[in-house]
């Protein structure tokens, strides 16, 4: 308290103060002020904090951001999966402008991550990824249980809530197992389709833990 209404600080086991010059800046996603009026934030402190406040409302408040943020979110997963360009269909866009966000932005961003993970799994490679609504995997009001593909990664076809990190990691797996497959076991050819040095793939598929055959044990990556 003493160094939000004086600015000074005094360090433990020092004789003297500090004078400091800081700005500072508090963030929350509470009601102070009835958390103050029910005992569980400080008086004192919130008086000496709440100087200026500035108001970041809900997603939900400003839905027209919406479509831009898609956008966004589309490109970036587009450059962080390595995918071709990544639309959404208008369909899925509506699901979007209507869904609660109670996780806000962040939310959004996971929904068309996991999204483009979905429809990667049945796009060739660097061709189009069309997210369809039946793709926005935990969004309230939307229908999941479209029949997927056959070939699709285990994983990805039965829509498991597994971390991105997991389900860029099946996706990979995936597509280095059709890429062999379609080349009947030639690596050289399957790194050239998939825009790779042949060492650099064999590296990547010792790190997905897949045999030299080009095929992983997927019931011991599922236990």
């Amino acid at each position: 308290l003493r160094a939000l209404q004086e600015g000074e600080i005094q360090r433990v086991g020092a004789d003297g103060v500090r004078h400091v010059d800081v700005r500072i800046v508090a963030a929350t996603n509470r009601d102070l002020a009835r958390e103050v009026e029910a005992g569980r934030f400080r008086r004192d402190l919130y008086h000496r904090l709440d100087v200026y406040q500035i108001r970041v409302p809900p997603l939900r408040e400003h839905r027209e951001d919406i479509p831009v943020l898609t956008g966004l979110f589309c490109d970036l997963a587009r450059r962080r999966l390595g995918l071709g360009p990544v639309r959404i269909r208008p369909d899925a866009l509506r699901a979007l402008e209507v869904a609660p966000w109670p996780g806000n932005v962040r939310e959004l961003e996971n929904v068309l991550n996991r999204a483009a993970l979905q429809c990667a799994s049945r796009s060739p490679q660097r061709e189009l990824v069309l997210i369809r609504a039946e793709d926005l995997v935990g969004l309230p009001g939307v229908r999941t249980d479209a029949e997927p593909p056959s070939d699709a990664p285990a994983p990805l076809l039965r829509g498991q809530p597994l971390p991105l990190k997991a389900r860029l990691e099946e996706f990979q797996r995936g597509a280095i197992e059709q890429a062999v497959e379609r080349n009947a076991g030639n690596w050289a050819a399957a790194a050239r389709e998939l825009g790779l040095h042949r060492s650099n793939l064999h590296h990547l598929a010792r790190r997905l833990g897949m045999r030299e055959s080009g095929r992983s044990d997927r019931r011991d990556r599922l236990r």
